[in-house]
């Protein structure tokens, strides 16, 4: 079997990290080669602001919308095949990727920074997410189902932050946290009820969040703080801070956080919970891997959930991945 980070890019590609053969901690190479495969059927922003709306099912991926007007109403269907058993992807041949494109249909809204989130059977749902025509936001959720492919009307949010989301399924219900508001969305699955957390320990400003198997969501702010949430019992304990480095366009580094750079006001970036072991309804086991995937742009890194500390890794890489989406997958 075979651990791959499946990584988009800003030029429509696919990057595909192998950690089958995990390196010693610490190790700043942390992967064993890299495959680029080019989604030439797609236009090449199409998939430029999935940074919340990729989401992986087995072993396919699906995202949801675009911010490309004429991708708004779509999503697609990502299959990655393993062509033999060799266990190097130095040669991007071992690989194969195919693109369907299908239609948001059945009068759901489509458009861009669709929050969505996996229940582990068969509904994908949809959160909020904006129109592109007139830039407002939906305040609704909706789902896909997987096995009839059909979407449907599912509950309307009212009174939500006009803002982008982040979103995860837990425990039969979906979280979904804000981009700027310190509020946590829990809407039950079964009742259609609502529930708004409120704490001052919520960031105002995310730039990124992932769950692991035990409800813990791993939230990074725009100012490099970086603090576990247990859904559970409500605790919010402060995590190892990490200074982004900046990588301007004349290639200079700058060490400031992201929340300072004008620039880079509306960068999100991708975090990808990677498990070591199968640790679920293990509450006390707390391990695996996080990564944050910043590109050339803001470089990327890996957080030790056992040792709390961040390292560099993969730090060739050449692509922009801000705003970009990404996942953990097993082929």
């Amino acid at each position: 079997m075979s651990k791959i980070l499946f990584l988009l890019n800003n030029q429509s590609e696919i990057t595909l990290l192998d950690f089958t053969n995990e390196p010693p901690p610490n190790n700043n190479n942390d992967h064993s080669a890299v495959s680029t495969k080019k989604l030439t059927s797609i236009d090449c922003q199409s998939l430029s602001y999935s940074f919340n709306s990729t989401v992986k099912v087995g072993q396919q991926i699906f995202i949801f919308g675009s911010q490309k007007e004429e991708y708004e109403n779509k999503y697609f269907k990502i299959s990655i095949e393993k062509k033999n058993n060799n266990s190097s992807i130095n040669n991007n041949d071992i690989f194969e990727c195919k693109v369907i494109v299908g239609d948001i249909n059945n009068n759901i809204a489509g458009g861009r920074a669709i929050s969505v989130c996996y229940d582990g059977d068969d509904y994908i749902y949809l959160v909020c997410g904006a129109s592109i025509a007139n830039s407002s936001y939906h305040h609704r959720i909706d789902r896909f189902q997987l096995s009839t492919a059909k979407f449907e009307k599912f509950f309307d949010i009212k009174g939500c932050v006009d803002t982008d989301y982040f979103s995860f399924h837990y425990d039969g219900a979906i979280h979904s946290l804000p981009v700027n508001e310190s509020i946590l969305y829990v809407i039950d699955i079964l009742t259609k009820s609502t529930i708004e957390y409120q704490s001052e320990d919520l960031f105002e400003r995310l730039i990124g969040a992932c769950i692991d198997d035990n409800g813990n969501i791993y939230m990074y702010s725009k100012c490099g703080q970086f603090k576990r949430f247990n859904l559970k019992t409500k605790e919010i304990q402060p995590l190892k801070e990490n200074q982004i480095e900046i990588i301007s366009n004349n290639n200079s580094t700058n060490n400031i956080n992201i929340n300072n750079n004008n620039n880079n006001a509306n960068d999100k970036l991708s975090l990808i919970y990677c498990p070591i072991s199968n640790n679920v309804n293990n509450n006390n086991s707390l391990r695996g891997n996080i990564y944050l995937m910043g590109g050339r742009k803001f470089k990327n890194y890996k957080y030790s959930i056992e040792d709390n500390n961040w390292t560099p890794f993969f730090q060739d890489d050449e692509s922009e991945r801000s705003n970009c989406g990404s996942c953990f997958i097993t082929l």
